[in-house]
This record gives structure tokens, C-alpha cells and sequence, in this order.
């Protein structure tokens, strides 16, 4: 049966991206087939025992373990609190399920070090078959950036979910690429890949994953030269300071920036410049309006919160008529908060909220900690990647919450299990 597992393991991993939504009544959807893998997934995780098992990793007694737990907690009981328990309740049983494959289960698979990487070439070879799908699709626009958004339907239900998916990838990609010798040879399928990979990020047009590509960059730039906490510190200081010197030239550029990231002309060029218009976008308008409508309900709920899975049911009533735009709607089919952070809020309260921040940040702490102590070259490598497509994923996440997605909570908690695996080896290593 162990084998059996690991199959439907890796099957599991290789269909994440290539899945659909399908409906099955009662007005509940289904990715397939990856949720059916991914129960079943599960189930056999109670039974069977992964290729590590006899390892000593204690997932018990690791601080990231402890987190989650406290995560669980806090799920739990906004589901008991909840406007809409039977809501709430399934997103819980989702939640638990994705933490239960891809984290505790998962963990236990990373210590052996060749299974990180299977995992990585796994959903990377999802990825690409799906990549190459879209591109098909959107070759026939001439990849015009005011197309992007639908595109890669019905594999991802828009260009944002699937850009994410893409940021987090393309720093493993980079690293395989450029550390070829410590993997294995094929640098040049490699490289193949990662410029495919930027491309097809590029193509996407989504904002906020290219925002989080960035950050990713950064974040391994002060890596590299190792910034010290209060050199970061001094620097985001100098920074801010100059952003407040020309607020007055900043502020007269936004109000006067009508670029649309919805431009019929699909100029890219327009595109980068629509980040800042929040005046006439009407992408930006509505995000807004559902932040906006969020926080009036934080205010209306602020310690327990609505329950998970609710905030699409109820943020209509707390729209406004002057922050409404064309694509406002009210039967709560139109996504979520566009924000990880304040659907947090909104759905499991304050507590549920400074929770999940702490919970990132230590999975950042504990990585750049993992990189800077653990001794071998390629066991830093997967840090890093882990840690790089973590960053770019958090940072995205102002913007937008897709961690209720397969999509992306396969990535997600996996890379909060390699940094828990990566924890279990530097206190191996200072032992």
C-alpha cells in the first residue's frame, strides 16, 4: 500500500495544475481531478506510513508545526462562531485536508532530500503541459495583455491564480538552472525552462504576481549579500523618507495616471502604469471597493469574524454606493476580498488574523535562518527556492487569496514543510 501512496502522491502533485472546476450539484464545484487525489491522498495517510517515516523528525515539536496547529484552532472555532456554519464548515474540512497532504504529510517525505525535488519536477511537469496550453490559446490574440485574464481557463480560473502559480515556481527554476551541477546535468533544458516559465509570467499580465516576482528578487539580492536586519531596516527607512520628500509629486502622478490595465489596445507599457490609477481602473476600483467593503465588516465582527468561506455571501451588504463599479456584484460569485491578509480578518477575526501573520513571518524567518546555517550547498539551494517562491507568494497576497485553491496551497504549505524539514536538519546539525 506504501507504493500505492506514493504513486497517488505524485499524481496528485502532477495534476494540481492541469485540473478543472467541475460542478456537482447543489451549487458545489470540484477541481478534477485533484481533490479526489487529494483525499485519497489522505485517507491512505492515515494507513500507511511515507519513505521517511523512521526518520526522527518530530513535526510535534517543531515551531512551525505549533503555528499551524494554533492555525487549525483558530479555524475551527470561527467555524463554530460562524454567520454560515455548513459554509464554514467545508472550507474547514478543505483547510485541514491540504495542510494534512501537503504539510504534515509532505514533511515527512522531505527528509529524504531527493523527495523535494521530485515533488519540484512534479508540478513543474503539470505546470509546463498547462503553460503550453495557454500560450497556445493566447498565441492567437498575438499575446495582447488585455486578453490575459481569461485565457487560462479552464485550467485556472484566471490569469491571476495562474501568474501566482508561475511566481512561485520560477525561483526553483532559476536555481536548478543555474546550480546544474549540484542536481545534475541538462543545464540547458533547464535554462529552457526558466525563460519559458518568465515568458509565460510575462504574457500573463497579472500585476500583483510580477509585484511578488519582484520582491522575491529582492528578498534574494540582500540574501546574497547578506543584510543585516538593521541594514534592511535603515534602507526601507532612506526609501520611505524619499517617498515622503516627493509625496506632493507622487500624489499629483497618481491623480493624473489614467492608464487602464484593461486597455483595448493591450499595450504593456500601459499595463505596468495602471498599477498606480486609482482613479479610473476599474480593476483597482473594485478592489478597493472589496477592501472597503471588508473592512466595514472587520468592524462589524472584529474578533471572531464572519466564518471561513463567508465573506463572498455578505460583502455586498457592506458596499457602498460611491465606491460601486461596472463589475460590482451582489449574488457573491465575483471572488473573494483580493487581499490573503484581510480575508483572514474578516473570516476568523483578530485573532485569526494576527495568527496567520505570524505564521508567514516565521516561515521567512525560519527559511533565511535555514540558509545561513545549514552546511550543504544543495540542501541551501532547496531552501531557497523554498523560501523564494514562499516570499513571492506572501507579497502577492496583498493583493490577492487564492489559498483556499489547490493551486496554490499545494505550493504553499509544501514550502512551510521543506522550511519545517530544513528547521529538523539545522538543529541536527547544531546538535
Amino acid at each position: 500500500m506504501q507504493a500505492f501512496h506514493q504513486l497517488i502522491w505524485y499524481l496528485t502533485v502532477f495534476f494540481v495544475p492541469l485540473s478543472v472546476s467541475m460542478e456537482i450539484g447543489g451549487g458545489i464545484s470540484l477541481s478534477f481531478p485533484s481533490e479526489i487525489l487529494i483525499a485519497v491522498c489522505g485517507i491512505l495517510g492515515i494507513f500507511t506510513q511515507t519513505p521517511a517515516a523512521k526518520s526522527k523528525l518530530n513535526l510535534l515539536r517543531n515551531p512551525m508545526s505549533y503555528l499551524i496547529f494554533a492555525y487549525i484552532a483558530i479555524l475551527l472555532l470561527t467555524t463554530l462562531t460562524s454567520v454560515q456554519p455548513q459554509i464554514s464548515l467545508k472550507r474547514l474540512v478543505i483547510n485541514v485536508l491540504f495542510l494534512w497532504v501537503f504539510y504534515f504529510q509532505a514533511a515527512h517525505r522531505f527528509v529524504i532530500e531527493k523527495e523535494i525535488i521530485r515533488f519540484w519536477y512534479c508540478y513543474i511537469a503539470g505546470m509546463t503541459i498547462a503553460l503550453l496550453y495557454v500560450l497556445s490559446q493566447h498565441a492567437k490574440y498575438q499575446f495582447a495583455a488585455n486578453v490575459s485574464a481569461e485565457i487560462p481557463q479552464p485550467l485556472f480560473a484566471e490569469h491571476a491564480i495562474y501568474g501566482a502559480c508561475l511566481a512561485f515556481v520560477i525561483p526553483f527554476l532559476a536555481i536548478r538552472w543555474l546550480n546544474a551541477l549540484q542536481f545534475g546535468q541538462r543545464k540547458w533544458t533547464w535554462g529552457l525552462l526558466f525563460w519559458l516559465f518568465l515568458f509565460a509570467e510575462f504574457a500573463a499580465a497579472s500585476r500583483a504576481a510580477w509585484i511578488g516576482l519582484l520582491a522575491s528578487l529582492t528578498l534574494f539580492i540582500l540574501l546574497f549579500f547578506r543584510v543585516k536586519i538593521g541594514q534592511f531596516v535603515l534602507l526601507s527607512s532612506f526609501f520611505l523618507l524619499l517617498i515622503g520628500m516627493y509625496q506632493a509629486d507622487i500624489g499629483r502622478y497618481i491623480a493624473q495616471n489614467k492608464a487602464e490595465s484593461h486597455s483595448t489596445n493591450g499595450d504593456i507599457t500601459e499595463l505596468l502604469s495602471s498599477v498606480t490609477n486609482v482613479s479610473t481602473d476599474v480593476s483597482n476600483l473594485e478592489r478597493l471597493n472589496r477592501w472597503g467593503a471588508a473592512s466595514r465588516m472587520i468592524e462589524d465582527k472584529p474578533v471572531l469574524g464572519f466564518g471561513l468561506g463567508t465573506y463572498p455571501f455578505h460583502y455586498a451588504d457592506y458596499q457602498v454606493f460611491s465606491e460601486i463599479t461596472r463589475i460590482s456584484t451582489r449574488n457573491g460569485n465575483k471572488g473573494n476580498a483580493h487581499s490573503e491578509y484581510i480575508m483572514a480578518w474578516v473570516e476568523t477575526g483578530f485573532f485569526g488574523f494576527c495568527v496567520f501573520i505570524i505564521l508567514f513571518g516565521t516561515a521567512i524567518y525560519s527559511g533565511m535562518k535555514n540558509i545561513h546555517i545549514l552546511p550543504a550547498k544543495k540542501t541551501k539551494a532547496l531552501q531557497l527556492a523554498a523560501l523564494l517562491g514562499l516570499f513571492a507568494y506572501i507579497v502577492l497576497g496583498i493583493f490577492n487569496a487564492f489559498l483556499d485553491q489547490d493551486e496554490a496551497a499545494t505550493l504553499v504549505w509544501s514550502a512551510f514543510a521543506m522550511i519545517a524539514v530544513g528547521i529538523h536538519a539545522r538543529k541536527a546539525t547544531n546538535a
